[in-house]
């Protein structure tokens, strides 16, 4: 019997997020729930110099607490794209293996997806692709 596994959608998810695409035949991305204020959809954390770093992707206003994740749309009145490019270069710009990798994900933060899960999943598919890990988000 295959293995299967329900993950929810993550910003820039860590490895152990990204070790379940080895470990199981199949993921499935839950596209029906809700979004939840204060999770790891909007957000991820990073190893700076000075400690670790929040980045959060802001959100439109409305009531995102009882939206389907899937309707939950981002915020481009800040430039936050900007400011999180910066902080994963000054976090990683001198780490092994940067250069192979920087200018493909640079690229992303030059788009602007409209919903949440589009642009976490232009990201997840991106770190995958990088990683030579198979599989294709639907």
């Amino acid at each position: 019997m295959p293995k299967k596994a329900l993950l929810e959608w993550q910003y820039l998810p860590p490895i152990q997020y990204i070790s379940k695409f080895l470990m199981y035949d199949t993921v499935v991305l839950e596209d029906w729930e809700n979004y939840r204020k204060g999770s790891y959809r909007n957000r991820t954390y990073i190893a700076g110099s000075n400690g670790v770093l929040r980045l959060t992707v802001p959100l439109k206003k409305g009531k995102n607490q009882q939206q389907p994740i899937t309707e939950v749309m981002i915020s481009y009145e800040e430039p936050w794209q900007q400011q999180h490019w910066a902080s994963i270069y000054s976090a990683y710009g001198n780490a092994p293996y940067y250069l192979f990798y920087a200018d493909e994900l640079q690229s992303l933060y030059d788009t602007k997806p409209d919903r949440l899960v589009d642009w976490n999943a232009l990201l997840l598919q991106s770190v995958l692709d990088l990683l030579g890990i198979p599989g294709s988000l639907e």
